[in-house]
């Protein structure tokens, strides 16, 4: 700790801010340096920390690093400088937390909400720290794992509800963070998070009356906004139990004088439209009377209009004696109000009424309550009526429709506020008949394509939807322009056309068919962070859960669809868009090749290895072989497609899972490691299954990939292309896996085979750089000899392990009596790992000529069922007698060629035998893998080369 203040707090004491220190950058102490001029050294007072700023720059690339244990425990010792000095917490780095929310690893969610939230109380004055809370940690309710969302719920509680104090009472900063957050989570629209919350709370009993009376104390303050979100949560869940005070302010603050903002009226009316079954009959009555003065009059804001209806109907049927009465008096005043309403309209903008409108706010009043009132009592509204508001949505080039002469229409026009109204009152009255529906779908569709109004198209969008839901069949025609709006340049349309479209979807009252599901996919690649957002989560969450196979029936299809090839007979259902579609969607082209690529990559990443194998083979089959064949012509188009299909066949994505690292990035979440046996068991089970999956891959390239990759090289040599360096580059990322045996592979083409060796040749020092040995351990087929290390590392390991705890309790070691065990017969005791002769004898090689000398892949190998060690089967106990790590290695000595352990000769098949040990012993650390580089034809000539630049991977919630 004194280390750590030394660098992030002392230094900066004093000083105003944390670039202003003479120590900020201060770089790493250079170690060689001072060692190797050690004599010469006159300094007394060398000080070998490092600066802050080099510090936090390693931790911004750690908390991108691959290993779950390396981004937690960054992000940790990030949070933990935070804790120590709150100058450190600039918009920077607190973006980084929460960007690391959405990270795929459960244990680094958890994490992160518990670091804010220990953040959010230590400075709960802090003036951002509050807004990054509610962006980063509340999200998470939505969490498909309930671990999540059950820490987000205690964080909830320690916040706000363990905070709410009266408001006379508030004497702590903490008793002003509840009201902040809730500030917040209504500004950045989290309600519908937040109900979800009080939902969660009431089934554990934590929403209680004392908390309404705490609120109602906050009434009136400067906390009124947020105290009536907190109300209408409640009432959701909570009954108020005398809900006086709430119609004395709707009264007084809402319906006779508007004296609170508009959000602030909609929170009030909803918890009265939530609480008013507790009022006294009386009151109730009188109630309703209001809200049906107040309509008539049009003195209702029009957003509370609605929801004061829901009021009178509502308190009309409970106090009817019999259902027919109660329908009798609903109908009665609704009647009342649309023929007040219609009488308006017909003096407003009937066809003698003046062109220019004085009052459109009191007439998206007329509209709106007529609206409402028609779904109360269908069928009451007169055609002249309709076709009135019609007549405002309709331009010149429609005055000659046949129900409506230009010599009756309307001559004026009106704003696109009053336009935005009157569509939504069209939507109510054509969820009532399907021929009104019929006529005014084809109206809306055009205004989605016509009008540069935002508040109109996403009006008419939403009213499409509810067509949609209850008329399918008539929106089916109209779907090309509900997904051009998907394109939009207004982020308010697109947000709300994707949100609609998802929830058709999931509702199965749209199916995703093609090409659809390729635009929604186009959204991947919007430049706002919330729709990228959205659809990563509709797809991950929702779309595969569902379809698994939704990804990989329609992969091949989108190369040809975002390269816009449409002379394929199978593959050209872009001929299905109109021109307009087609421009709006279009990602052809070398200048977009890196949006098309990008969703590649999320396809590939969200696949299982299954799928992954299949789209290797369809993209050989079907594209690679179609250019060989001719099926498939090198024009523009055919050209940017046959670089998609290589740069896809070469890219990290599509290798199988269980053959890109060394060791799996296991997320246990720190609970129930499952035992250090069945760890070791594992290990071995998946060593042995990955070199099973090898075996498979191989298998497939020489019988169905290298062919084709021939036959198109000779193809492409022959029309002098230069894709040729594409193809070869794509080759060589493949023969990355098989680097001993590309002769045996390429044999068909010789001078390939010597072309690739070559390129790896000059390469091969990258790939010792990159750490990843273990791919080509296994690849190369020395199956035995890693096997037969690892189990005696983790052996050799547990022995010195036990050794300690016997000398701490005075026994002796086995280790000191090794050399009398080691030739010993009566070895059953003894666990030792035999080998087959020919593993023995390879065994006494030094390791540079066990590379020469590896065992062939078949050779000598346990399918993942034979013989492996599973957790409990044949597994010395922690307490019976183990060899010590010297006795283990004398048994697997050679001497003159000959194995001088009597098991040997009499075992036929590999043993492994493993010991409790910790986690960190049996599992030797993994170095950093470098990414793959990936086949590049970004260039002029459409030539590619590998990429030398490791890619950062970004670990995000899916």
């Amino acid at each position: 700790r004194h280390e750590m203040e030394s660098i992030f707090v002392t230094p900066y004491l004093h000083a105003d801010s944390i670039e202003s220190s003479n120590v900020y950058e201060k770089r790493f102490f250079d170690f060689p340096h001072f060692l190797k001029n050690l004599d010469t050294e006159t300094n007394a007072n060398v000080d070998p920390l490092p600066g802050a700023k080099a510090v936090i720059e390693l931790l911004e690339i750690f908390v991108e690093d691959d290993k779950v244990f390396v981004r937690k425990s960054a992000l940790q010792v990030l949070a933990n400088i935070f804790l120590m000095n709150e100058k450190w917490m600039s918009k920077k780095l607190l973006q980084v937390m929460v960007d690391n929310c959405r990270d795929m690893s459960v244990s680094v969610r958890k994490l992160l909400v518990q670091c804010l939230t220990d953040l959010l109380i230590h400075y709960p004055t802090h003036a951002e720290l509050p807004k990054y809370w509610v962006m980063g940690v509340l999200p998470l309710l939505a969490d498909q794992e309930v671990k999540s969302q059950e820490k987000v719920l205690e964080a909830l509680q320690c916040t706000i509800l363990d905070n709410l104090v009266a408001h006379n009472q508030m004497k702590t900063e903490l008793h002003a963070l509840p009201w902040l957050l809730l500030g917040l989570i209504a500004d950045y629209n989290k309600r519908k998070l937040f109900l979800f919350a009080c939902h969660k709370w009431t089934l554990i009993n934590s929403l209680r009356q004392s908390l309404i009376t705490i609120i109602k104390t906050h009434i009136g303050t400067e906390n009124n906004v947020a105290a009536w979100f907190l109300l209408s949560s409640f009432s959701e869940y909570l009954d108020i139990k005398d809900p006086v005070f709430v119609l004395e302010y709707f009264n007084e603050n809402v319906i006779n004088s508007q004296q609170v903002d508009e959000y602030c009226c909609k929170l009030v009316t909803e918890t009265m439209h939530l609480s008013w079954r507790q009022l006294s009959p009386v009151q109730q009555v009188t109630l309703c009377d209001s809200l049906l003065r107040h309509l008539s009059q049009f003195t209702v804001p029009l957003p509370l209009i609605a929801r004061c209806m829901d009021i009178c109907q509502l308190i009309t049927e409970a106090h009817g004696d019999s259902p027919e009465q109660a329908r009798e008096r609903t109908v009665e005043w609704a009647g009342n109000l649309i023929s007040i309403c219609e009488s308006r309209l017909e003096k407003v903008i009937g066809t003698d009424s003046p062109a220019v409108v004085e009052d459109e706010s009191r007439l998206c009043q007329y509209i709106f309550t007529v609206g409402d009132a028609t779904q109360i009592c269908p069928g009451m509204l007169r055609h002249s009526s309709l076709l009135l508001i019609q007549n405002l949505l309709m331009g010149e080039s429609d005055a000659d429709d046949e129900d409506d002469p230009e010599e009756k229409r309307w001559k004026g026009s009106v704003s696109a506020a009053v336009q935005a109204v009157a569509v939504v009152t069209l939507g109510k009255l054509c969820l009532q008949k399907e021929h009104t529906a019929k006529v005014l779908v084809p109206l809306f569709g055009s205004l989605l394509s016509e009008t540069p109004h935002t508040e109109i198209k996403v009006n008419a969008m939403i009213v499409l939807t509810d067509i949609c839901i209850k008329f399918t069949s008539l929106v089916e025609n109209h779907l090309p322009e509900m997904c051009i709006c998907l394109r939009d340049e207004d982020l308010q349309v697109r947000e709300n056309t994707l949100t609609l479209m998802i929830q058709l979807i999931q509702e199965d009252y749209l199916k995703l068919r093609c090409p659809m599901f390729f635009h929604i996919l186009t959204t991947l690649g919007d430049e706002e962070q919330l729709i990228r957002d959205m659809t990563s989560s509709f797809i991950i969450n929702s779309l595969l859960a569902k379809q698994k196979n939704a990804l990989v029936q329609h992969f091949v299809e989108s190369l040809f669809h975002y390269n816009a090839y449409l002379e394929h007979s199978t593959y050209s259902k872009g001929r299905l868009m109109g021109p307009r579609e087609r421009a709006v969607f279009s990602l052809e082209g070398p200048e977009r090749q890196e949006q098309r690529r990008h969703i590649y990559r999320f396809m590939l990443e969200n696949m299982m290895d299954d799928h992954r194998f299949k789209v290797t083979y369809r993209l050989c089959t079907d594209i690679l072989a179609g250019v060989a064949e001719g099926d498939i012509t090198l024009s523009a188009s055919g050209t940017t497609l046959l670089q998609d299909a290589l740069y896809v066949l070469s890219c990290d994505e599509i290798r199988l899972s269980q053959l890109r690292s060394s060791s799996k990035d296991h997320d246990d979440d720190d609970e129930g490691g499952g035992g250090e046996m069945a760890q070791v068991a594992t290990a071995i089970n998946d060593l042995a299954r990955k070199t099973l999956v090898s075996q498979v891959v191989k298998k497939n390239v020489i019988e169905n990939i290298v062919p084709i990759f021939i036959k198109l090289k000779h193809k492409l040599k022959q029309l002098k292309s230069p894709l040729v360096r594409d193809l070869l580059a794509c080759l060589r990322e493949l023969m990355k896996d098989y680097k001993t045996e590309i002769n045996e592979i390429l044999a068909a083409d010789k001078e390939l085979a010597a072309e690739i060796s070559h390129d790896l040749q000059n390469t091969s020092h990258e790939e010792e750089d990159s750490g990843d040995d273990s791919r080509g351990e296994i690849m190369n087929g020395s199956v035995n000899d890693v096997l037969k290390k690892a189990v005696m590392k983790v052996v050799a390991l547990s022995e010195v392990r036990k050794s300690l705890n016997l000398s701490k309790r005075g026994e002796t070691p086995r280790a000191n009596r090794s050399k009398r065990l080691s030739t010993s017969s009566a070895s059953s005791q003894t666990p030792t790992v035999t080998k087959s002769p020919t593993a023995n004898q390879s065994a006494k090689k030094t390791p540079a000529s066990n590379k020469s000398n590896m065992a062939s892949p078949g050779s000598n190998l346990a399918s993942p069922g034979s013989n492996m060690v599973s957790p409990g089967s044949n597994v010395a106990s922690p307490g019976s007698n183990k060899s010590s790590p010297g006795n283990l290695l004398a048994a697997e000595t050679v001497k003159n060629g000959k194995n001088t352990s009597p098991s040997s000769s009499s075992t036929k098949s590999d043993t492994s035998c493993t010991q409790n040990v910790p986690a960190e012993e049996s599992t030797s650390k993994p170095k950093p893998r470098k990414n793959r580089s990936s086949a590049s034809s970004s260039n002029s000539e459409g030539s590619s080369q590998s990429s030398k630049k490791p890619s950062k991977k970004k670990h995000r919630k899916k």
